[in-house]
């Protein structure tokens, strides 16, 4: 294993940025790969279309669309990073996930500036980086815990 990936004690504490191993799942770039892409174009499509009719269904609604969303791409951006740079270990694999989610949104944003449809929003980018961060948060206390847990320490 990595050096980074072995755990560390820090008084009760374990922390590490490996998760345990686990066996390869099935598929290669088109399973892990291919759905970010789309999902990340997608995201883009619809960001830059004409908004629909009707307004929102509670105030500060498309701010939780975006933590949603934004939320949800750390997951296969993740998935990808994971296949793409295997060596990397998780905790850099998250990271880079988060920054690379964060850039997709303030892309998003600066692309919004030109459109005739759409206006950029500070709070937008703000949302996404929420949203992706709360999901990236949880994946590091995870493998946090199942890697303290596999190693008999106790975790925080």
């Amino acid at each position: 294993p990595a050096r980074d990936a072995q755990p560390r004690a820090r008084g009760d504490r374990c922390a590490v940025s490996e998760p345990p191993d686990q066996p390869e799942s099935r598929g290669g770039f088109f399973v892990r790969v291919v759905p970010a892409l789309l999902y990340v174009a997608t995201i883009f499509y619809g960001g830059l279309m004409r908004p629909g009719g009707g307004g929102p269904a509670f105030p500060h609604a498309d701010k939780a669309l975006h933590a949603i969303a934004f939320g949800m791409m750390q997951v296969v951006v993740l998935r990808a990073l994971r296949y793409l740079l295997p060596g990397l270990g998780f905790r850099k694999q998250n990271l880079g996930a988060f920054v690379l989610v964060v850039a997709a949104g303030g892309l998003l944003e600066l692309a919004q500036l030109s459109s005739a449809f759409r206006s950029a929003e500070w709070l937008d980018l703000l949302a996404d980086a929420v949203g992706a961060g709360l999901v990236a948060l949880v994946f590091a206390r995870r493998a946090r815990r199942e890697t303290c847990a596999g190693a008999g320490q106790p975790e925080s």
